[in-house]
């Protein structure tokens, strides 16, 4: 949803995901780019690679309720200025 609501917006989106699926669904709703995350990439590097001159993102979203995603947005935009955080906590996490 948020990935074709910011490519409606006229946005550039990088959409990161561990799923192949997710990732070609990310493509169809109009991500221009998409990253597989592993552990043999460093996510935020490349990231940063797919943005000029290396700068970072303008606005990050998160959707996954994940803590270490979180610190990547952090990360990927410059200042942390435009990070936003819809994902919430998994069940259990405190």
């Amino acid at each position: 949803m948020f990935i074709r609501l910011c490519f409606l917006r006229g946005a550039r989106i990088i959409a990161c995901d561990y799923k192949d699926n997710r990732l070609e669904l990310a493509k169809k709703l109009g991500a221009h780019e998409t990253v597989k995350i592993n552990n043999n990439i460093d996510q935020v590097k490349v990231v940063r690679e797919l943005t000029e001159d290396a700068r970072g993102v303008d606005v990050a979203i998160e959707v996954a309720g994940l803590p270490s995603v979180g610190k990547c947005l952090l990360i990927w935009s410059d200042l942390g200025e435009r990070c936003y955080f819809f994902g919430g906590k998994k069940r259990g996490q405190s």
